[in-house]
């Protein structure tokens, strides 16, 4: 072989192979730092996953409840719009009476 490819052979060992180890030892790094912080953070994350899921179910609950209440707001305003034509129909039954007790001389 020629010398050229030689020395091309030992550049590109001598980059590629640096690299690549340099990229495992960061990647073993990285990897022990993820598990440490896992540890350190894995009861917390679960709690606050648990909490979160008891927020939910609250919420949900809450909505349901809305909902009926919402119902209820809409069954009592139809009452009300009918006492109102009931208190409309006295007040007017009430001042026709007092017209005939006018006429009539009581």
């Amino acid at each position: 072989m020629p010398l050229w490819v030689w020395i091309c052979l030992a550049v590109s060992l001598g980059v590629v192979v640096p690299a690549t180890v340099f990229l495992v030892v960061a990647g073993v790094r990285l990897w022990r730092r993820v598990k440490a912080l896992e540890e350190s953070t894995g009861m917390p994350i679960e709690s606050l996953l648990a909490s979160l899921d008891d927020m939910n179910e609250r919420l949900e609950r809450a909505n349901d409840r809305a909902q009926d209440i919402e119902g209820r707001l809409e069954h009592l305003n139809e009452a009300m719009e009918k006492v109102a034509v009931l208190r409309w129909a006295l007040g007017d039954a009430r001042s026709a009476l007092g017209f005939w007790r006018s006429l009539s001389g009581r």
